[in-house]
């Protein structure tokens, strides 16, 4: 087995590992904001000075016999430029919230280790506020045991990254809102703060599949006081208004959480990368306006609905996508790029795509969206947001077998399809509702004639969404494993087998110095 290397000095077998993120289908611009990330991290991560291991130096049992909380957060909050390691085989128990303030940048590499949620504690496990420049990388965030549920918190004023970050475990659904909740203490798996407008936080490969009961929400047509009823479950990823600058996740995978990604909440910019969304309800990705998903594969399939926990999807439904600024950016569009959408079978849902009404405009492109459902791709709502509130469609490509239409769109002139190819079942103009009908739009048949996804190839994350088997899909066990092999005959493994790259920090450093203000200034309706 080859020597682990750690992400630190800049030669030899300490010098750092290339990201791990698929990029290749990834839109130009996007590559462009990822490049600037990078060259931004590395001008404020220093030369570490110092390596601390922290069984050996600070003491902490790597059994799991012995909680390391307070030991932990205190000799973390001392620190400045130095490089924590973990053993790769270890358990470090956490049986209460650990908050930790490094002086300067520190690097965790966690290379794998553990940190282990005990059973029926609900929590928030690790709070990292860190100085620009630090790394936090492999670490994994173990709730698999009986009744745990945990949040994650990695915050920063400044530009720091987080790879290769695992939630294991099941999180089970908990009367937490109601005249008789418990107003539950963890919203989410995982919650990044970037607290200023120049900050960023990214995260690379976070993972976390371990499912949860997706579904459970308030249903109008029960009383309040049901015990399946008025239920909540947490989010994959939560970035509220403590957010002013921006969060970029790179090539996520998150299944069965209540919202996949719910960023639509904040001033800041959300950006998703690459990535693959499965049956998280109420929406595999809430963004709003400002914000972007880029190269990322979403399904909707009830028939591999978790198999833990109540099914009631309740009456918000299922949906790929939620435009949703209520409490966010209302002028600026969000973005949707390279996607793919497969939706084949969900209950209950009013599209695969809706804006709210407080959201603004929006741009759809080069995306493969695939519809076997009632219902029809995009609705938005009478817009109360302040400026323009068009949605735009543009060079991509909508088929399936439904026959509700495309578009719904209520009271957003100048909303556009263009350049599109519509292969429903006897699709015409006619199922363009809100919309105009722009110049390169075709159906069924007349789609021959090339209009439609300017790149085929660069269309979501990789590898067939739609043929994931239900055996595969669905949880069982106590969670899905922090060791894995790209080969193991999981869904996982095969999408990872066919969409991994590595891109080595060169070729990033030289994408951001020459390449940036070039791809920057391609047009958000061009052909990518």
């Amino acid at each position: 087995m080859a020597e682990s290397r750690t992400f630190g000095d800049e030669s030899g077998l300490d010098g750092p590992d290339p990201p791990t993120a698929s990029v290749e289908r990834v839109s130009l611009e996007g590559r462009a904001a990822m490049a600037d990330v990078e060259r931004r991290f590395q001008q404020q991560r220093p030369q570490m000075q110092r390596t601390v291991s922290a069984v050996d130096d600070l003491g902490l049992d790597p059994t799991g016999g012995t909680p390391i909380n307070g030991d932990f957060g205190a000799a973390l909050s001392g620190m400045s430029n130095a490089r924590i390691t973990f053993p790769s085989d270890g358990t470090f128990a956490l049986s209460e919230h650990v908050t930790a303030i490094p002086e300067g940048p520190v690097e965790i590499i966690g290379n794998g280790s553990s940190f282990v949620i005990p059973a029926g504690e609900e929590m928030k496990s690790l709070t990292l506020v860190l100085p620009g420049g630090s790394l936090v990388r492999n670490i994994v965030i173990d709730q698999s045991a009986e009744g745990a549920v945990q949040e994650l918190s990695i915050q920063s004023e400044g530009v720091i990254r987080a790879d290769n970050i695992t939630i294991k475990g099941y999180a089970p659904a908990k009367s937490n809102v109601g005249p008789t909740g418990t107003n539950s203490s963890v919203d989410s798996m995982f919650s990044p703060i970037a607290r200023a407008s120049d900050a960023v936080v990214r995260v690379t490969n976070l993972t976390a599949v371990g499912g949860t009961a997706a579904g459970t929400h308030d249903d109008p047509d029960k009383p309040e006081s049901a015990p399946e009823n008025r239920l909540g479950a947490p989010m994959g990823v939560w970035v509220g208004q403590s957010t002013e600058g921006t969060i970029q996740l790179v090539n996520p995978t998150l299944r069965g959480w209540s919202n996949g990604i719910y960023g639509g909440r904040t001033t800041g910019r959300v950006e998703v990368r690459g990535g693959t969304f499965l049956n998280n309800f109420n929406a595999q990705t809430r963004i709003g306006g400002g914000s972007v998903v880029d190269g990322a594969s979403m399904l909707l399939d009830d028939r591999q609905w978790s198999d833990k926990g109540p099914y009631n999807i309740g009456h918000q439904g299922v949906y790929a996508v939620r435009v949703d600024a209520k409490y966010g950016n209302q002028t600026d569009p969000v973005q949707f790029l390279n996607i793919k959408v497969v939706a084949n079978s969900m209950r209950s849902g009013a599209s695969l795509f809706e804006w709210e009404s407080e959201s603004g405009p929006g741009i759809i492109r080069n995306c493969h969206i695939t519809n076997h459902l009632d219902r029809p791709v995009i609705t938005g709502r009478p817009p109360s947001a302040p400026a323009a509130t068009n949605i735009l469609v543009n060079q991509s490509l909508i088929d399936g077998s439904s026959s509700a239409g495309v578009t719904n769109i209520q009271n957003r002139p100048q909303s556009r399809i263009q350049g599109t190819c519509i292969q429903l079942p006897n699709s015409g103009p006619d199922d363009i509702n809100g919309a105009q009908v722009g110049e390169g739009v075709s159906f069924s048949k007349q789609c021959k004639s090339g209009s439609g996804l300017t790149n085929p190839k660069k269309v979501g994350s990789g590898g067939n969404i739609s043929s994931l088997s239900a055996s595969n899909a669905s949880y069982s066990g106590t969670g899905y494993g922090a060791q894995r092999s790209a080969n193991q005959g999981n869904w996982i493994g095969q999408l990872a087998a066919g969409v991994a790259q590595i891109m080595a920090l060169g070729f990033l450093f030289l994408i951001s110095l020459f390449g940036v203000v070039i791809l920057a200034a391609k047009s958000l309706i061009s052909g990518d």
